[in-house]
Protein backbone atom coordinates (compact mmCIF):
# COMPACT_ATOMS: atom_id res chain seq x y z
CA UNK A 1 0.00 0.00 0.00
CA UNK A 2 0.92 3.67 0.09
CA UNK A 3 2.71 3.38 3.45
CA UNK A 4 5.42 1.24 1.82
CA UNK A 5 5.10 2.91 -1.58
CA UNK A 6 3.74 -0.28 -3.11
CA UNK A 7 6.42 -2.56 -1.62
CA UNK A 8 5.32 -5.75 0.14
CA UNK A 9 6.92 -7.64 3.01
CA UNK A 10 5.91 -11.22 3.85
CA UNK A 11 7.29 -12.99 6.92
CA UNK A 12 6.34 -16.62 7.54
CA UNK A 13 6.87 -18.96 10.50
CA UNK A 14 9.89 -21.29 10.33
CA UNK A 15 8.12 -24.57 9.53
CA UNK A 16 7.87 -25.85 5.97
CA UNK A 17 10.85 -23.70 4.99
CA UNK A 18 8.96 -20.51 5.80
CA UNK A 19 10.41 -17.48 4.08
CA UNK A 20 10.97 -13.78 4.39
CA UNK A 21 9.94 -12.12 1.13
CA UNK A 22 10.23 -8.56 -0.13
CA UNK A 23 8.24 -7.79 -3.28
CA UNK A 24 7.93 -11.53 -3.92
CA UNK A 25 11.71 -12.17 -3.69
CA UNK A 26 13.04 -14.45 -0.96
CA UNK A 27 15.50 -12.49 1.21
CA UNK A 28 17.57 -13.02 4.35
CA UNK A 29 17.20 -16.81 4.67
CA UNK A 30 19.81 -16.89 7.45
CA UNK A 31 20.43 -15.00 10.68
CA UNK A 32 22.83 -12.09 10.23
CA UNK A 33 21.31 -10.62 7.07
CA UNK A 34 20.07 -7.07 6.39
CA UNK A 35 18.00 -5.93 3.39
CA UNK A 36 17.32 -2.31 2.40
CA UNK A 37 13.83 -1.90 0.94
CA UNK A 38 13.18 0.67 -1.75
CA UNK A 39 15.37 3.75 -1.84
CA UNK A 40 16.20 3.55 1.91
CA UNK A 41 12.45 3.45 2.60
CA UNK A 42 12.78 0.63 5.14
CA UNK A 43 15.31 -1.79 6.56
CA UNK A 44 14.79 -5.47 7.36
CA UNK A 45 17.26 -7.33 9.61
CA UNK A 46 17.07 -11.06 10.41
CA UNK A 47 18.89 -11.92 13.64
CA UNK A 48 18.50 -13.55 17.06
CA UNK A 49 18.77 -10.39 19.17
CA UNK A 50 16.15 -8.60 21.23
CA UNK A 51 13.71 -8.96 24.09
CA UNK A 52 11.00 -11.58 23.79
CA UNK A 53 7.32 -10.69 24.11
CA UNK A 54 6.77 -13.91 26.05
CA UNK A 55 9.62 -15.23 28.20
CA UNK A 56 8.06 -18.71 28.03
CA UNK A 57 9.40 -18.81 24.45
CA UNK A 58 12.99 -18.34 25.66
CA UNK A 59 13.57 -22.09 25.45
CA UNK A 60 13.36 -21.96 21.63
CA UNK A 61 15.87 -20.73 19.05
CA UNK A 62 15.27 -17.08 18.23
CA UNK A 63 14.58 -15.96 14.67
CA UNK A 64 13.67 -12.28 14.79
CA UNK A 65 12.99 -9.93 11.91
CA UNK A 66 13.44 -6.26 12.80
CA UNK A 67 11.83 -3.73 10.48
CA UNK A 68 12.58 -0.03 10.51
CA UNK A 69 9.71 1.54 8.61
CA UNK A 70 8.61 5.03 7.51
CA UNK A 71 7.39 7.53 10.13
CA UNK A 72 9.77 6.09 12.74
CA UNK A 73 7.75 2.90 13.12
CA UNK A 74 9.68 -0.14 14.30
CA UNK A 75 8.34 -3.67 14.09
CA UNK A 76 9.83 -6.90 15.36
CA UNK A 77 8.43 -10.19 14.10
CA UNK A 78 9.33 -13.25 16.17
CA UNK A 79 9.39 -16.29 13.87
CA UNK A 80 8.59 -19.50 15.76
CA UNK A 81 8.07 -22.97 14.36
CA UNK A 82 4.42 -22.55 13.42
CA UNK A 83 3.36 -19.06 14.48
CA UNK A 84 4.52 -15.45 14.69
CA UNK A 85 4.60 -12.93 17.53
CA UNK A 86 4.72 -9.24 16.72
CA UNK A 87 5.82 -6.06 18.47
CA UNK A 88 5.20 -2.59 17.00
CA UNK A 89 6.73 0.60 18.40
CA UNK A 90 5.90 4.09 17.22
CA UNK A 91 6.19 7.69 18.35
CA UNK A 92 3.48 10.32 18.33
CA UNK A 93 2.71 11.20 14.75
CA UNK A 94 2.03 14.75 13.58
CA UNK A 95 -1.73 15.06 13.28
CA UNK A 96 -2.34 12.26 15.78
CA UNK A 97 -3.10 8.57 15.52
CA UNK A 98 -5.55 6.05 16.88
CA UNK A 99 -5.72 2.29 17.00
CA UNK A 100 -5.72 -0.87 19.08
CA UNK A 101 -3.34 0.54 21.70
CA UNK A 102 -5.10 3.89 22.06
CA UNK A 103 -4.73 7.38 20.63
CA UNK A 104 -1.40 8.50 22.14
CA UNK A 105 -2.93 11.59 23.80
CA UNK A 106 -1.47 10.82 27.26
CA UNK A 107 -4.96 10.14 28.66
CA UNK A 108 -5.27 6.43 29.48
CA UNK A 109 -8.93 6.83 30.47
CA UNK A 110 -9.97 6.98 26.79
CA UNK A 111 -7.85 3.97 25.80
CA UNK A 112 -10.27 1.32 27.06
CA UNK A 113 -11.39 -1.35 24.62
CA UNK A 114 -14.88 0.14 24.58
CA UNK A 115 -13.59 3.67 23.85
CA UNK A 116 -11.29 2.48 21.09
CA UNK A 117 -14.06 0.44 19.45
CA UNK A 118 -16.36 3.48 19.61
CA UNK A 119 -13.73 5.63 17.84
CA UNK A 120 -12.25 3.27 15.26
CA UNK A 121 -14.39 0.13 15.33
CA UNK A 122 -13.54 -3.44 16.19
CA UNK A 123 -11.87 -4.23 12.88
CA UNK A 124 -9.28 -2.57 10.68
CA UNK A 125 -10.79 -1.37 7.40
CA UNK A 126 -9.59 -3.58 4.54
CA UNK A 127 -7.92 -0.61 2.78
CA UNK A 128 -5.80 0.03 5.90
CA UNK A 129 -5.04 -3.60 6.73
CA UNK A 130 -1.37 -4.54 6.48
CA UNK A 131 -2.14 -8.26 6.35
CA UNK A 132 -3.21 -9.78 3.04
CA UNK A 133 -4.59 -13.09 4.29
CA UNK A 134 -6.88 -13.93 7.18
CA UNK A 135 -4.91 -16.03 9.67
CA UNK A 136 -5.70 -19.67 10.25
CA UNK A 137 -5.68 -20.10 14.00
CA UNK A 138 -4.62 -23.31 15.69
CA UNK A 139 -3.78 -23.92 19.32
CA UNK A 140 -0.46 -25.77 19.15
CA UNK A 141 1.38 -28.00 21.62
CA UNK A 142 4.00 -25.25 22.04
CA UNK A 143 1.30 -22.74 22.94
CA UNK A 144 -0.25 -25.22 25.38
CA UNK A 145 3.17 -25.63 27.03
CA UNK A 146 3.57 -21.86 27.32
CA UNK A 147 0.02 -21.52 28.68
CA UNK A 148 0.89 -24.00 31.43
CA UNK A 149 3.57 -21.58 32.68
CA UNK A 150 1.05 -18.74 33.06
CA UNK A 151 -0.01 -17.99 36.66
CA UNK A 152 -3.67 -18.92 37.26
CA UNK A 153 -4.64 -15.39 38.38
CA UNK A 154 -3.18 -13.88 35.18
CA UNK A 155 -4.88 -16.52 33.02
CA UNK A 156 -8.25 -15.92 34.71
CA UNK A 157 -7.87 -12.16 34.21
CA UNK A 158 -7.01 -12.64 30.51
CA UNK A 159 -10.04 -14.91 29.98
CA UNK A 160 -12.28 -12.24 31.51
CA UNK A 161 -10.88 -9.53 29.21
CA UNK A 162 -11.40 -11.75 26.16
CA UNK A 163 -14.95 -12.59 27.19
CA UNK A 164 -15.79 -8.90 27.62
CA UNK A 165 -14.21 -8.02 24.26
CA UNK A 166 -16.12 -10.79 22.51
CA UNK A 167 -19.43 -9.45 23.88
CA UNK A 168 -18.65 -5.97 22.49
CA UNK A 169 -18.08 -7.36 18.99
CA UNK A 170 -21.32 -9.34 18.77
Amino acid sequence: GPFLQGNTILIEPMEDNGEIRVNGESVCPHIGCTKIIGDNLATLTHDDKGDLIDEAASQFDRHMVHLTLPLGIKMTVFRWTNYLDLSITTSKLAGGQDGSCGNFNDDPSDDTTQAIFARVGARVDSVDCMFTDAPQLEFTLEEADMLNTCPVSKLDSAKLVCTEARSICQ
